[in-house]
């Protein structure tokens, strides 16, 4: 790899990990299965706050924190590391307000 192309590369890390502090780190999105024919959830009356306090969920984030353990070491990617070390300090947060 040329200086040039090692450069390039560089930015490109350098904006990508601004990218993820900045913009994808403060955003929580959150997703639900709403309807299984014939039954409907009243979204109206949906509580998210009790959902991150399902020791259920406690589970799936820990499988999430493992699946994000292989990609870091398959990919490689800094970006990763840095939304496991969010994910574990979203965990450790659950955890301790409950």
């Amino acid at each position: 790899m040329s200086g040039r192309a090692s450069t390039h590369e560089t930015v490109e890390h350098v904006a990508a990990h601004i990218f993820v502090r900045k913009i994808i780190l403060d955003l929580i999105i959150g997703g639900a299965v709403i309807v299984v024919v014939p039954h409907h959830i009243n979204c109206g009356r949906w509580n998210w706050s009790k959902v991150y306090n399902n020791p259920f969920l406690h589970l799936l984030l820990m499988e999430q924190v493992f699946l994000l353990i292989i990609w870091i070491n398959y990919l490689k990617v800094d970006c990763l590391l840095i939304l496991l070390l969010r994910l574990l300090q979203k965990m450790f947060h659950m955890v301790r307000n409950t």
